[in-house]
């Protein structure tokens, strides 16, 4: 276990804000979870809200939402059925971002408008990285980074290294982070291990924009595992800037990946986002009480995991707010601490249990006692 620094106390506080990193809106017609109005986002990260404070004190208010438009994903009559500028250009006047020129959607603005976050949906194959060029000169500062979907558009991320080139181009020049649908590991478009060849391949051609494989390996527990593989080795050979979001990642392999990360890594805990493909989701993240209940479940099995507890609030702190932060340029509201008395005293007391626990911490000095603050 690789640990930095010890810091000041933490345990027991809870996180106002929280960051999805891999949500959708517009329409997909292949898919029957994805409704396609903004307003189904409305309901889940709004209402959450009022869902959580009935419930319990324990879940963030969604801050940011990582956000790209399905319209441009969606192939119609051979083609996608918004094209890469008026497409992307479309998702910000729909949330208000830039002044709308047509009625697009009647929706009266809300408080998710401040929320959302952009991504530019690049259509390999049918687009033109031209066309993402000639947005961002317009709407740079609107978007957070390009949003890459090898299986829809079944172009091979290593066969067809070529067509990415010139988008991965203006993801530098932008300083832009690019999020990729990475499937099974048997995928002939997104494997894991294609991922990390095109991510290594990109370093070697100067090209060092940040890489998010979404789904870590879409598919079975043991595709999520090939995915933190992927990720733990790209890390330690230190040849690719690759890193992993946990929309659809079963949650006991979620736990698993953190607990390898800080083991296997020195700032692993730093690759991993959290994020759930919002309002997709055959784990029903689509219906409010479940995403809202994936949160919970993911928060509770880290403080209660016997080897994660003694830095639960910072590996949550990471996993849900800080890296995204960081990976996004986000600038974040400072994280409101809220005080539970019921949850300190549960987290000092699992913390203390971990603590016994044969190589659970390693300590450092005669700083035993405090908690721990986690590489990166």
């Amino acid at each position: 276990m690789r640990i930095d620094s010890f810091g000041s106390a933490r345990a027991g506080y809870v996180h106002k804000y929280y960051t999805d990193a891999h949500v959708h809106t517009g329409k997909l017609h292949t898919d029957e979870y994805l409704r396609g109005a903004k307003y189904e986002l409305e309901n889940i990260f709004n209402d959450s809200i009022q869902i959580t404070s009935r419930n319990q004190n324990q879940l963030w208010d969604a801050s940011d939402i990582i956000i790209s438009d399905a319209d441009c994903l969606d192939i119609l009559n051979g083609r996608p059925s918004a094209d890469e500028f008026n497409g992307n250009k479309r998702l910000l006047e729909k949330f208000n971002l830039i002044k709308n020129s047509a009625s697009i959607e009647n929706y009266a603005p809300s408080k998710i408008d401040k929320k959302v976050r952009p991504l530019a949906v690049c259509e390999t194959g049918y687009g033109s990285a031209g066309e993402i060029e000639r947005l961002f000169k317009l709407y740079h500062d609107k978007f957070f980074g390009l949003k890459f979907h090898p299986e829809i558009f079944q172009k091979s991320v290593t066969d067809n290294y070529d067509v990415y080139l010139p988008y991965m181009r203006i993801a530098q020049k932008y300083k832009k982070p690019s999020l990729f649908h990475s499937d099974n590991k048997n995928s002939p478009y997104s494997s894991p291990a294609r991922m990390y060849e095109f991510a290594k391949r990109l370093k070697k051609d100067g090209i060092n924009t940040p890489v998010i494989m979404g789904h870590m390996g879409m598919g079975s527990k043991s595709d999520n595992y090939a995915g933190l593989q992927i990720l733990i080795d790209s890390i330690k050979n230190k040849d690719a800037n690759l890193y992993a979001d946990t929309a659809w990642v079963d949650e006991d392999v979620l736990v698993d990946s953190l607990k390898r990360l800080m083991k296997e890594t020195k700032d692993g805990l730093s690759r991993i986002v959290f994020g759930t493909d919002a309002p997709l989701g055959k784990r029903g993240e689509n219906y409010r009480p479940s995403y809202i209940g994936r949160i919970q479940r993911i928060q509770a099995k880290i403080r209660n995991d016997i080897e994660l507890a003694p830095y639960a609030e910072e590996i949550i702190e990471k996993l849900f707010s800080k890296n995204a932060a960081k990976l996004f340029n986000i600038k974040q509201v400072k994280g409101k601490m809220q005080k539970n008395k019921f949850l300190v005293m549960a987290s000092a007391l699992t913390a203390a249990v971990a603590g016994t626990t044969a190589g659970a911490v390693k300590k450092r000095g005669n700083n035993a006692g405090k908690a721990i603050s986690l590489v990166g």
